[in-house]
Order: structure tokens, then sequence, then C-alpha cells
């Protein structure tokens, strides 16, 4: 039974109504800090000539964030009313209707809505006239479905499927604008400052060079984006240009680095890591292959080096070398270090080669 789950609901409507009126997610992270960080990073870059450009590009990285604290009001009211339906819906859940496919029509339909519109609120919830009209059609189709019995909805295989998950659909559209709202705060706040910070450094210095190719008449130092404001009689003209097209484009770039949709950023992020990860590799190889080659090297020059006493793994025949010198004075002649070894099962080279390495007294 979906009543099972109505403390699950009432939790999640209590958040939801928060997310609706007061979105706690975005006002976290726009914080004063947050836009002094995102100021200091604009003013790193000297954008002469257009004193506007700065004001420009702080605007637009609020609309930003207005758009996002926007989205999820929106989000959080369309949830905020499907939590109301269900724990309407609830009260009227009993052993007789539980099992009946057609009672949970209605209210199936309308979270598959719901999930439709989250999954497209990009394009449906762009203004709460547009929010509200959506609550309106999800309440007609629940009266519609409630008062009209179609029997091809009530067994068709997608229905019966449907109804058997019903309260695993019924966790997933719950809990799926909490999940993205995270996703977004996590964008916004962290991964969207890297994003503006590379991406503004990377336009300044191709500004830069465009300038200062402009004002050298060199042609070859402008980019080809600078390029379509600047004719080429431009260079020929002996007296000072007016570069007022020349801002236009450089505010039209900045404007639009800064504001990147949630895939650009993600795979910005995503890019930006992969980099890491191969550049790391790459620094790591060299020095791996170098270690290699100076433990080669100190084989070749010191292919006895494993019987050094300093190392730890070498080997050691100090209690063999003892026994070998009070053998040697027993048995007299026929006292070599070869048949001392072969009667003791010892390796000759080994213990040989630790001999002229140690020289014992």
């Amino acid at each position: 039974m979906i009543s099972n789950f109505s403390s699950f609901v009432e939790f999640f409507a209590a958040i939801y109504v928060t997310m609706a009126v007061n979105n706690d997610f975005c006002s976290n992270f726009w914080t004063p800090k947050y836009y002094k960080e995102m100021d200091s990073l604009l003013k790193e870059y000297d954008f002469s000539g257009s004193s506007s450009i700065h004001d420009s590009l702080m605007e637009k990285i609020k609309h930003k964030y207005e758009n996002v604290q926007s989205r999820a009001h929106y989000r959080g009211f369309i949830v905020l009313m499907l939590c109301i339906f269900y724990l309407i819906f609830m009260g009227y859940e009993d052993e007789t209707n539980r099992m009946s496919v057609e009672h949970y029509i209605p209210i199936l339909s309308d979270t598959i809505l719901v999930g439709l519109t989250l999954i497209f609120s990009k394009q449906i919830l762009r203004n709460w006239r547009r929010t509200i009209i959506c609550v309106i059609i999800y309440a007609l189709v629940y009266v519609l479905l409630k008062c009209v019995h179609f029997e091809v909805l009530e067994t068709h295989k997608i229905t019966i499927a449907i109804y058997n998950y019903k309260s695993l659909l019924l966790i997933a559209i719950i809990l799926l604008p909490i999940i993205h709202q995270l996703y977004i705060y996590w964008l916004y706040s962290s991964v969207y400052k890297g994003y503006l910070k590379h991406h503004v450094s990377e336009e300044y210095k191709r500004y830069k060079e465009s300038m200062i190719g402009i004002k050298t008449k060199d042609k070859s130092k402008v980019d080809e984006i600078y390029m379509k404001a600047w004719s080429d009689a431009m260079f020929t003209l002996n007296e000072d240009p007016t570069y007022t097209t020349f801002y236009q484009v450089l505010t039209k770039q900045l404007l639009c680095i800064a504001s990147p949709t949630q895939w650009q950023l993600l795979m910005s992020w995503i890019k930006y890591h992969m980099r890491r990860i191969i550049s790391k590799e790459k620094e790591d190889l060299p020095s791996m292959m170098n270690e290699t080659n100076t433990n080669n090297e100190k084989v070749l020059d010191n292919p006895l080096g494993q019987y050094e006493r300093k190392d730890k793994k070498a080997l050691d025949f100090t209690n063999e070398y003892d026994r070998y010198i009070r053998w040697k004075k027993k048995v007299g002649k026929n006292n070599s270090l070869k048949i001392f070894c072969t009667e003791n099962n010892l390796n000759y080279k080994d213990m040989l080669a630790w001999i002229r390495i140690n020289r014992p007294i």
C-alpha cells in the first residue's frame, strides 16, 4: 500500500514547502562571499576601453543565479502539489481498493506527468503562470481518470508494470528534484567558478594579443573572431581608429562565457580532471624510467651488489664462514672453500662473492 509511505511523503512535502517558497540550496551558494569571489576574479583582468564589461558580466552571473533559483522554486512547487495529491489519495486507500489497478491509474498518471515535467523543466517551467497551469492540468487528468474508466489502460502491460512498481516510482519522483538541486548546487558553487576563471583567462589572452595586432597593424596577431569586426581597410588607415566594435565583440564573447549550460559545465569538469590524470601520468613516467635506469646502472656497475651487507635482502654467509674457518683448521689438507660448500650444500659462487665483498678477517 502507498499509505505505508505517508511519513516519507510528509517529510519531503515539508522540504518542498521551503524549496518552493525560500530555496536555501541557491541562497547558500549565492552569498556575499561568493559575489566577492566572482568580482575579484573579473577584476584580475584589465579590459580597458570598456568600463561596462565588468558590470555586464556581474549582471549576467547574477541573472544566471536568479534563473537557477526560479526553476528550483517551480520544481519545488510542482512536487509539493504531488505530495499533497498523494497524502489525499492515501486517506482513501484501504484493503479493498489497494488491489485494484483502476484505483491507482489517476495518481500514477499524475506521477508520470510530474516526472516528465521535471525532466523537461527548462522548457516547460519558465514562469509561475506555466507552473500553475501544469498543476491545473494534473488535477484535471486526475478527475478525468477517476470519473471515466478506460478499460484499455486498466489491462495494458505498461499500466500493470507501473502498478507493480508504484512504490519505487513514488520514491524516485519525489527524490528526483532534491538530487537534481544538489547537483545544481555543486555545479554553480564550485564548477562554475573554475569554468569562468579558465575561459575568461583564455578570452583575455586572445583579446590582448588581438589588440596588440590591431594597434601595430599586424593581421597575424588578430584572432579570427575579432577580425570579423575589423575590416582590412582599418589596417591601412593612418588616423587613430575607434575600438567600439572591437569591444562589442569582446563583451559578447564574455557574456557567452558567463552563461554556460549545465552540460557545458559538466563536460568542462570532466575534461579538466582527464587532463590532470593524463598530465600526472606523463610526469610520473619519466621518473619511473629514470628510477629503473638508475637501478639497472647500479646492477651493471656492481654485479656483486646483492651480497653487500647494506642490502636488507642480501645473502649473509657470516655463520657459514665461521663454520668454514673451524672446518678448515680441523681437516688440514683439502680444505678448499669449494669442498666445504659441496659438503654443506651451499652455493659456492654466492659464498665466494660474499667473501670478496665483505672480506672477513
